[in-house]
């Protein structure tokens, strides 16, 4: 008679397991060749983090300025519908509206706020100054703050290198998860609890919950030059100091449109919410020359 030991039966059941058609498998690719595909359409991931010469800012340098405008239709912004908390105990929460925090601010005469701003081609100098605040990403009342300095922003901006500061001040317990040039989650159990996280190479980072907030939406340009701002109410961007040299200006704006939706299995309810396309384009600039740029829900151009 065969008898099997459990140990025997485990070790069996485990060698169908591992030799079956559903058994999963292991790259065996070193990281180190392993394309990384989220960076491959990311305009900031392809920079070179410092100039080809390095030098010391000397010399003549210029000014290079500009507005953006906005141009076509706006659209209907609708506020999203979401329950104050998404967590089981708390199942008769109101109903309240979210903003969508991608959707462009276009002022009365069309200025585009928020539109992230780039020189990009010409040398760096080494000693040139990062006029942006340490970057703060803060959870209150279950909604997301990016705040740059003191100042709140749509696009938070830091210098690889730096740390950006994660905390949540109110409101139920989130887990905040970083995609893109930054990869790791930080799960915010204790209010008041700061965490800074060092953000090690340049690129787009896509801020989202992984607690079924999917109204909390970010992002964050890990910039390889301090020659990078935001527009600001009348959609003017203006940069002093820069080197001679030949320079283009990039533009960027998250995408708000919206993609898709994950569901929760159970619920139903909407789990995860995938905004995009990104907007961005190259174009050349010529120093001393106000540009005037205009912008609309498929791109930009110039004017």
């Amino acid at each position: 008679m065969l008898r099997l030991t459990y140990r025997a039966l485990w070790i069996v059941t485990l060698g169908i397991a591992l030799t079956g058609t559903g058994c999963a498998r292991i790259d065996s690719t070193p990281a180190a060749e392993s394309p990384d595909t989220t960076l491959l359409q990311d305009p900031f991931a392809q920079w070179p983090k410092d100039s080809a010469d390095g030098q010391p800012l000397t010399g003549a340098s210029s000014q290079i300025s500009g507005k953006v405008t906005w141009k076509g239709p706006v659209g209907e912004r609708k506020p999203w519908l979401a329950a104050q908390s998404s967590l089981p105990e708390k199942p008769k929460q109101p109903i309240v509206p979210r903003n969508n925090p991608f959707w462009p601010k276009i002022g009365k005469n069309g200025e585009v706020e928020g539109v992230v701003v780039a020189l990009v081609g010409g040398p760096v100098p080494k000693n040139a100054p990062w006029k942006h605040g340490p970057l703060r990403v803060v959870v209150k009342d279950n909604d997301l703050l990016l705040m740059q300095g003191t100042k709140p922003v749509g696009v938070g901006l830091v210098l690889p290198g730096d740390p950006l500061t994660v905390a949540r001040t109110s409101g139920d317990y989130d887990s905040i998860k970083f995609r893109g040039a930054a990869f790791f989650t930080a799960p915010l159990v204790q209010t008041q609890l700061e965490t800074k996280i060092p953000v090690r190479r340049s690129g787009v980072i896509k801020i989202k919950s992984s607690a079924g907030h999917f109204w909390i939406q970010g992002q964050i340009i890990a910039s390889p030059t301090p020659f990078i701002a935001l527009t600001d109410e009348e959609g003017n961007f203006s940069f002093d100091g820069i080197p001679q040299g030949k320079w283009s200006i990039l533009l960027y704006h998250p995408g708000w449109l919206e993609q898709s939706f994950e569901r929760d299995g159970e619920t139903l309810e909407p789990y995860l919410l995938h905004l995009g396309p990104d907007l961005f384009t190259q174009l050349p600039q010529g120093l001393n020359a106000p540009g005037h740029f205009q912008m609309d829900a498929t791109g930009f151009s110039s004017k």
